[in-house]
């Protein structure tokens, strides 16, 4: 019995799942007035993929290379938690000075481009850059989950790319 009752529940989560997947429709954000070019995480909306990729750039301003470890998914090829000695590894050398936020694209249910102008110190010379992060959010069980439900969380899926 306790079967058939778990098995209708998945059914039912597969359909709302279903819907909010076909409901889903991209965010038309405007920078500057939907929310700022620059700014502190407190002043974006908590749950958005701009607020969670604003709190990994202060974590990476500050050096605080334990808080962006939990920014990052798992690694693909193990499963394990990036250390904060990974995201050391890639960040250390280039310190962040500052940050514009050039564009945000929600281009699916559970993912969305930030496009970003960083200016960061490599070898005691300020570089400034564009780049595209592109942040997924996933739910406890690490599968890609539409956005804005419980337990789920945005992480920044191409961390080690850049810099």
């Amino acid at each position: 019995m306790e079967i058939i009752l778990e098995a209708a529940q998945q059914y039912e989560q597969i359909k709302k799942d279903k819907t909010q997947i076909a409901e889903w429709k991209p965010r038309a954000i405007k920078l500057g007035q939907d929310i700022p070019a620059i700014g502190n995480p407190d002043e974006y909306e908590i749950g958005t993929p701009e607020r969670r990729f604003v709190e990994f750039l202060a974590y990476w301003k500050a050096k605080n290379y334990g808080y962006m470890a939990k920014y990052v998914p798992k690694k693909p090829s193990n499963n394990a938690e990036v250390s904060p000695g990974d995201i050391r590894k890639r960040y250390d050398q280039n310190h962040l000075l500052s940050f514009e936020l050039e564009g945000v694209c929600d281009t699916a249910p559970a993912r969305s481009v930030i496009k970003a102008k960083l200016v960061y110190e490599w070898y005691d010379r300020a570089i400034e850059k564009s780049f595209d992060f592109i942040l997924m959010n996933y739910n406890d069980s690490w599968n890609p989950e539409v956005r804005g439900i419980p337990g789920s969380n945005w992480f920044v899926y191409n961390w080690d790319w850049y810099v």
